[in-house]
C-alpha cells in the first residue's frame, strides 16, 4: 500500500514528498504567471481601498498646492528682506511721485476744461432762450425755424428727389396692386 492511497485527492500539493516520494508526480508543473497574479492583486487592492486612496490623493494635492504657495511667500519674503541699495529706493520713489503728481495735473485740468464747456454751453443756452423770449415779447412766434424739422422728416428722404414708385406699390405682391397672390382654398368643395 502506498503513502499516496491514504491521502484524499483534494490534498496532494506537487512537489512536495513524504518519505521520499513526489506526491502528484503525474500532473505537469504549471508556470508560474507573476503578471496576471500582480494585475489581480492590484484592483482587488483598489477594490477594497478605493475610497482611501482618492481621499489621500486629494490630501496630496491640497498639501502640495499649500506648499507652493507657502513657498512663494516665502521666497518673496527672502528677496525683500535682502539688502538694498538705499540711492535705488530713493530714485523709484520719486519716479511713483512725480508720475502720480503728472497724472493729477491731467485729472485737473481735464475737469477744469469740462467745466469750461459745460458752463459755456449753459451761457448759450440761456442766452438763445432769452432771445427767444424777447422775440415772442415782440410779437414773433417762438418757434420761428427757417428749416424745417429734422423730427418730420424721415431720415432718407432726400429734398428735391421725388419718389420712384406709388406709395401702395411693393414689388413682392406682384404687378396688380394686392391681388395678385390668393391662397387655395383651405378645404376642398366636397359636392352636394
Amino acid at each position: 500500500r502506498s503513502i499516496r492511497q491514504g491521502f484524499p485527492r483534494s490534498h496532494t500539493y506537487v512537489g512536495t514528498s513524504v518519505m521520499g516520494q513526489y506526491l502528484g508526480a503525474d500532473r505537469p508543473l504549471e508556470s508560474p504567471s507573476v503578471f496576471p497574479d500582480l494585475l489581480h492583486s492590484g484592483f482587488e487592492f483598489v477594490a477594497r481601498n478605493g475610497w482611501f486612496i482618492l481621499i489621500g490623493v486629494v490630501v496630496l494635492f491640497l498639501l502640495w498646492r499649500v506648499s507652493s504657495h507657502l513657498y512663494d511667500l516665502y521666497d518673496n519674503w527672502r528677496e525683500s528682506s535682502k539688502k538694498k541699495d538705499p540711492d535705488v529706493l530713493l530714485s523709484q520713489q520719486d519716479a511713483i511721485i512725480a508720475s502720480r503728481e503728472r497724472l493729477q495735473n491731467m485729472v485737473i485740468q481735464d475737469s477744469q476744461s469740462a467745466e469750461e464747456r459745460r458752463k459755456d454751453l449753459e451761457k448759450r443756452r440761456s442766452e438763445e432762450r432769452s432771445e427767444k423770449w424777447e422775440g415772442h415779447r415782440l410779437g414773433k412766434r417762438l418757434n420761428n425755424n427757417k428749416e424745417p424739422s429734422r423730427k418730420s422728416q424721415k431720415p432718407n428722404d432726400k429734398p428735391g428727389k421725388p419718389k420712384p414708385y406709388r406709395n401702395e406699390y411693393n414689388p413682392l405682391m406682384g404687378s396688380g396692386g394686392g391681388a395678385g397672390f390668393t391662397p387655395r382654398r383651405r378645404f376642398p368643395q366636397q359636392g352636394g
